[in-house]
């Protein structure tokens, strides 16, 4: 197995080789700031440090490059390779289901999945303030995970770390349920 900084370093290389010339959404912002931002809020972890900076590789990266960032992935460890693919939307899978899954899926896959949400939301919220509420709102089953498991957070990453995400998951929550200015008539 490599070290743990060879590993983060060769995930951080994948992930900027996936995401080149990319940019976020309504922005001119280099899409690689967005796992960075991901795995530097979880620094609880290596592991899932590794995992956060790949978390959106398969899906993202260039279709025909597809095998050779599965493979690359795979190559950092079988445990990486498999919490990249549970945070993997597939092309057909059912964005509702796929939130859902996340009630079964190992914690460690519902954490990253969680600052991932949290990250996408504050930046929908500096640019589209109406896109960030829906785009909140679809990430509910996530967020009734991380109520419904909070046991298995805390024996993670200490109460610390539960209600840091609390406080997250909580924003968003709030994020869901504020209603939309009126826009302003001249």
């Amino acid at each position: 197995m490599m070290l743990l900084m060879n590993l983060i370093q060769t995930a951080l290389d994948i992930a900027m080789d996936a995401h080149r010339g990319q940019t976020r959404k309504n922005s001119l912002m280099p899409y690689i700031i967005h796992p960075m931002r991901v795995a530097d809020a979880i620094a609880l972890d290596g592991m899932l440090t590794t995992v956060a900076l790949l978390h959106d590789v398969l899906e993202d990266c260039p279709r025909e490059r597809l095998v050779e960032f599965q493979s690359r992935i795979n190559e950092l460890g079988e445990w990486v390779g498999e919490e990249v693919s549970l945070l993997t939307r597939g092309d057909h899978d059912d964005k509702v289901v796929y939130m859902q899954s996340f009630m079964q899926k190992p914690i460690r896959s519902l954490i990253v999945k969680v600052f991932d949400r949290y990250d996408n939301v504050m930046d929908f919220m500096r640019h589209d303030k109406t896109y960030a509420r829906i785009y909140a709102r679809k990430a509910k089953p996530v967020y009734d995970a991380f109520y419904d498991r909070k046991k298995e957070f805390i024996t993670f990453g200490g109460e610390d770390f539960w209600f840091r995400m609390y406080l997250m998951v909580d924003e968003m929550v709030g994020i869901c349920v504020t209603p939309s200015p009126e826009p302003i008539h001249d």
